[in-house]
């Protein structure tokens, strides 16, 4: 099965209101598509490069943060680890909702802490300024998600100093 295809079934499994909805999935015989909820705002990290220092105010900040902590969250439960939170991958709908998009590095968690079902977990993925440590070390030690945890932290570092933390 293709990693697109996956991409697609897993994303496509995934119901929470600040996980981007895919409205429909299909393939023909060259391509696979995948239809996805609008959102009109565009991505976090355009909207932060239009602020005053590139930061939010810190209650608007907050307010964002708390639904893409309850968007990870549903994923985390849900037995999926983003890999690649950042604020290109959080949109904004008509309403200003966060919406958790991309999940092209995505990967299933098993059933227990670090048991994993798919996905390789010992592969250096993500984008640099919101990588979790253990994901860089050369070591090729397994991970989980407390890699997305770490990039959260980064994300709010963006969000109320508008700067990426290193």
């Amino acid at each position: 099965e293709s990693k697109v295809r996956q991409e697609m079934v897993l994303h496509a499994e995934l119901q929470h209101p600040h996980v981007l909805h895919v409205e429909s999935v299909f393939e023909d015989a060259r391509n696979y598509y995948m239809v996805l909820e609008y959102c009109a705002r565009r991505s976090l990290s355009a909207v932060v490069k239009t602020l005053p220092g590139r930061r939010m105010d810190e209650q608007i900040g907050k307010k964002i943060f708390r639904q893409v902590v309850a968007g990870v969250v549903y994923l985390h439960a849900s037995g999926v680890i983003h890999r690649d939170l950042k604020l290109a991958n959080l949109l904004l709908d008509a309403e200003g909702q966060v919406k958790i998009s991309d999940f092209g590095l995505a990967a299933r968690l098993g059933c227990e802490l670090g048991s994993f079902l798919e996905g390789d977990h010992v592969t250096m993925c993500g984008t640099p300024n919101f990588i979790a440590p253990e994901v860089l070390t050369a070591d090729d030690a397994p991970y989980d998600e407390t890699v997305d945890v770490w990039s959260l932290g980064c994300i709010l570092h963006c969000l109320l100093l508008g700067k990426a933390p290193y």
